[in-house]
């Protein structure tokens, strides 16, 4: 009976297992490599915005998934067949993921893809072997260099999307007509010109077409052929009056596009003989098309009675607008903005319209009052369904009384936009308007605000913009009573006063409140932000009296008085002065600030010794650099206990780096003493900042060897993918109440060789930089214990010894830079692992051997392992033992050191051609210099000539004798 049950398990397990694996497809070997023979010819587009950009993102090098011992079919960009195991699609975008590269012959053991995407690769040509992909459905070489659609291609009678957008391509040959199955087409963005094959006719499937920038085309009539199109998009396409005139839309089209093109004039003669009728149409897109006539509105309405969307947006349209927009009572949307209409109002048809949602009528001269606009627009239905109203920009004057005559008007506004006109009196109350989101009424004359505020039962306003107007009088929180309020602006009214009970908690959170000229009472005055101005002079101590927020970097500040203000600042929790031009020495006036949590002197050019009285405990983030601060580190900063950012950088400072930095500064996240004269050795207890994320002590004078225990900085060690911001937070408890307010630090890093500013340090961002120091011995071992490095720069020392043999441990790792050191020995085949290394330096060592083959390390430069004379193989031009070389080897020199391959190589490849180049001139300079030698040159050569020719005939001759002699005896 054992024996039965164990034959069972035996037998059922694995087809268990077998079921359980089946539901994971798993790679072909073939196909996956295949794969990998396409990753090794792509590389990372050398774009400084994109590497800005993404430069910390984990995706920046989007292919390190593919490796050799994964299963392909969990790779970025690659899907299988649940079934068969076999590669059907490749997703590769290079834009967001900074690949490039040519589509390579590898992938033609892909036969089974049926969806092929290689968009933004910098790709310049087609081969021909994607003819073969028979299966193929999808195929997408967006944004590329190629110049023609090729005759490859003819054969993929299964595409239903073609997409050659944005690339070079002049002409679109006919076979693309030959596409039965083709329902998506988008040529966009080519310079395509000529006659547009009418064999695209026959593309019945077809319901999306894309010829957009193709401005030099002609013949249109195949369009009205295409039965199935119900999207066309023919935006920047140059059209002629008969082109125009001619032009038929699919019968079942319903959305129709062309925008900026060159339209040629059409006046009322044009419009009465053409006939646009498009029955189908629902969405008409005519935008910067230099459209003038009013009544071309009135002949675009008219070719379609299903029409629910009209955009007519910068266009000249001038004159008024017709009055017959009852005609299409379909329309839901109707943008005709940013045109030179001029006129008294707004036509009464519009008003008359059920469906309407949304009318934009920006950016026009018109007249009139607003209240003869409401009254057009509230007389019919449209009041009822309008969700969004733009008049903004307008010439509209008058008073915003919405009295009785309007009482419940547009009971279903979201958006309502008045800014930018000229409109007088009371803002308006808006209580009958419940469902509005935002509310612009800035760049007005509006002078006074009633109690109520702008309405009482707004639960859902989000923005108020009532700035650059005239008002007078007092907010307070009376009129501020909107739950969900998170943008407000009342910049700009100078006579207007806020005044806020110091015990109001209000109903909302604001993101962003603007209050520039505005007049705030003392105990109300939360945070002063005068930044990014061209003060100058003495810092106004006036304005900064107990502000708990102190704004006012980037300025032309050259002179703070902290000493006599200091007694009115002891509140303040944030001081930002960076980005001036102060100067002298710092006030030693800190002893008050017990509430300080950010102080960002950065940037200036203060100088002396840093004071002593900053040592509260409540600090955070303390910024100093680039200033000329001299001398040691005041030992009053170890009691500042909760700081997480310490930036010295670029200043003067002196001595030794202080040991109680890492014994009472444990909180630090960053830590920056870069450009200084810091000396003697890197301090032990350094090595007690766990939470530390970047370490720069670069460019100072420090010597002896790195501390081994720098493993003990976990922050290193843990995996953490979350991003993290190192801010501060303040407390505003004077205009709204507790209200939480996040400082969010710059940090300035150098990162491959730059200097770069970064609001934010992402989680994954860790940065050990001891660069242009003394250091000597070897590199620790330890050291590879950081496994979540991202930089790691020990360039410009004297560290000697070899390479950690397991560096590749740092799998994080995307800039090193080990250069200008006295390393030998080999390069570690265990780097050729970290497949994230985009910048690598090992130039000025002493390596030696080859550079390990078949990864990113041959994309290097070769500058990059310079000055190592024992190096060899790619990207070095000199070759390794075996090799294959420019000149023919010495057999015997095999059994010569590594180290001396420098000179039998290259240095002999150069000496064949100068020895060429002097031997040259030398015997033709003198040839031709000395006639005399010259005559006896060519006299020699002559007599050299004729005994040769003697010489040649008298063997001839006896030869033929030789031969005659034998066929005779024979």
């Amino acid at each position: 009976m054992i024996l039965l049950w164990f034959v069972i398990l035996v037998l059922v397990t694995p087809a268990n297992v077998v079921s359980l694996e089946s539901d994971q497809p798993q790679c072909i070997p073939k196909e996956r490599e295949a794969l990998l023979s396409f990753k090794k010819t792509t590389y990372h587009v050398k774009d400084d915005d994109l590497v800005n950009l993404f430069l910390l993102d984990p995706n920046f090098d989007y292919l390190s998934s593919w490796a050799n011992d994964q299963n392909c079919c969990n790779w970025n960009g690659i899907s299988c067949d649940q079934q068969t195991n076999h590669v059907t699609a490749i997703d590769l975008y290079g834009g967001l993921n900074v690949i490039g590269g040519e589509i390579d012959s590898s992938l033609a053991e892909l036969q089974h893809l049926n969806h092929l995407m290689l968009g933004k690769m910098n790709i310049s040509r087609i081969p021909k072997f994607i003819g073969s992909f028979k299966e193929l459905t999808y195929l997408n070489l967006l944004d590329n260099e190629i110049t023609a659609i090729p005759n490859s291609i003819r054969s993929l009678k299964n595409l239903t999307h073609l997409i050659f957008g944005h690339n070079k391509i002049t002409m679109i040959p006919s076979f693309v007509g030959s596409f039965k199955e083709l329902t998506y087409l988008n040529l966009v963005g080519n310079p395509i010109s000529g006659v547009i094959p009418p064999q695209l006719g026959n593309l019945t499937k077809l319901q999306n077409l894309d010829l957009s920038s193709s401005s030099q085309m002609s013949n249109y009539e195949w369009i009205s052929r295409l039965t199935s199109l119900n999207t066309l998009t023919m935006s920047g396409v140059n059209f002629t009056v008969e082109q125009l005139q001619s032009f038929k839309g699919a019968p079942f089209l319903s959305s129709l596009s062309i925008s900026d093109c060159l339209f040629p004039k059409v006046d009322n003669f044009f419009l009465s003989h053409t006939n646009a009728s498009f029955q189908s149409l629902q969405d008409l897109t005519l935008d910067g098309n230099s459209i003038h006539d009013p009544l071309t509105i009135t002949w675009l309405l008219n070719s379609s009675t299903h029409l629910m969307q009209i955009s007519l947006s910068n266009n000249i349209i001038n004159g008024s607008f017709p009055n017959s927009f009852q005609q299409t009572k379909s329309l839901q949307f109707v943008d005709l903005s940013s045109n030179e209409v001029v006129e008294s109002g707004v036509p009464k048809s519009l008003g008359n319209l059920p469906n309407l949602k949304k009318l934009v009528l920006s950016h026009n001269n018109l007249g009139g009052t607003i209240h003869d606009v409401l009254q057009n627009l509230t007389a019919g239905s449209t009041k009822n369904s309008l969700e969004i109203l733009d008049l903004s920009f307008n010439q509209l004057g008058g008073g915003l009384i919405l009295d009785h005559d309007f009482k419940n008007i547009f009971p279903n506004l979201q958006v309502f936009k008045l800014d930018g006109n000229k409109l007088i009196g009371l803002l308006p109350d808006l209580s009958s308007m419940p469902n509005l989101t935002l509310f612009n009424a800035s760049n007005n004359k509006f002078n006074g605000i009633s109690s109520n505020g702008i309405g009482n039962n707004l639960d859902y306003l989000e923005t108020l913009d009532i700035s650059s107007n005239s008002l007078v009088g007092v907010i307070s929180e009376l009129n501020l009573q909107y739950p969900k309020l998170e943008t407000l602006d009342l910049s700009y009214n100078s006579a207007l006063r806020l005044k806020f009970n110091s015990n109001w908690v209000p109903l909302f959170q604001l993101s962003s409140i603007k209050l520039r000229s505005c007049k705030l009472g003392e105990n109300n005055r939360a945070v002063v932000d005068l930044s990014f101005n061209q003060f100058q002079g003495f810092v106004p101590l006036s304005m900064s009296f107990n502000a708990t927020i102190l704004f006012l970097s980037n300025n032309n500040f050259t002179q703070w008085l902290l000493c006599e203000g200091k007694e009115k600042l002891k509140t303040t929790t944030i001081i930002d002065l960076s980005h001036n031009n102060l100067f002298g020495k710092l006030s030693d006036c800190f002893e008050g600030f017990q509430k300080l949590i950010v102080l960002n002197l950065g940037y200036n050019m203060l100088s002396g010794q840093i004071p002593s009285s900053i040592n509260m405990k409540t600090i955070e983030t303390l910024q100093l650099r680039h200033n000329n601060f001299s001398g040691n580190l005041p030992s009053s900063l170890k009691n500042c206990t909760s700081l997480q950012v310490l930036d010295l950088a670029n200043n003067n400072l002196e001595g030794k780096i202080p040991s109680w930095i890492g014994e009472r500064l444990s909180k630090l996240v960053f830590l920056s003493l870069k450009s200084n004269k810091f000396h003697a050795s890197i301090p032990l207890n350094l090595c007690h900042l766990v939470q530390i994320q970047v370490l720069d002590l670069s460019i100072n004078d420090l010597s002896r060897t790195i501390p081994s225990c720098i493993k003990n900085i976990t922050a290193m060690v843990r995996n953490d993918d979350q991003e993290v911001t190192i801010t501060s937070s303040s407390i505003m408890r004077y205009m709204f109440g507790h209200v939480s307010f996040l400082y969010e630090n710059v940090a300035s890093i150098t990162w491959k060789g730059v200097d770069h500013e970064y609001v934010k340090i992402l989680g994954l961002l860790r940065i050990i930089d001891f660069s242009s120091n003394k250091l000597n011995g070897e590199i620790p071992i330890e050291l590879i214990s950081l496994t979540q490095l991202v930089q790691l720069n020990l360039s410009r020392n004297n560290l000697f010894g070899k390479i950690p043999e397991n560096i590749g441990s740092l799998t994080k790792l995307d800039s090193l830079d080990l250069s200008h050191n006295k390393l030998d020995g080999l390069i570690p085949i265990s780097l050729a692992n970290v497949t994230s290394l985009s910048y690598m330096d090992l130039s000025n060592n002493r390596l030696s051997g080859r550079i390990p083959t078949g990864t990113q390390l041959q994309t290097f430069n070769a500058s990059m392992y310079s000055m190592n004379l024992g190096l060899c193989g790619p990207p070095l031009s000199s070759s390794c033992p075996g090799d294959p070389s420019c000149s023919t080897r010495d057999n015997e020199g095999g059994d010569k050191n590594v180290g001396e391959i420098w000179f039998d190589l290259p240095w002999f490849c150069k000496g064949i051609g100068a020895g060429f180049v002097i031997g040259f001139c030398g015997v033709c300079g003198n040839l031709w210099i000395n006639t005399s030698w010259r005559l006896a040159y060519f006299r020699r050569m002559d007599n050299i000539g004729d005994w040769l020719y003697v010489m040649i005939n008298i063997k001839w001759t006896l030869l033929r004798r030789k031969v005659l002699s034998l066929q005779t005896y024979s």
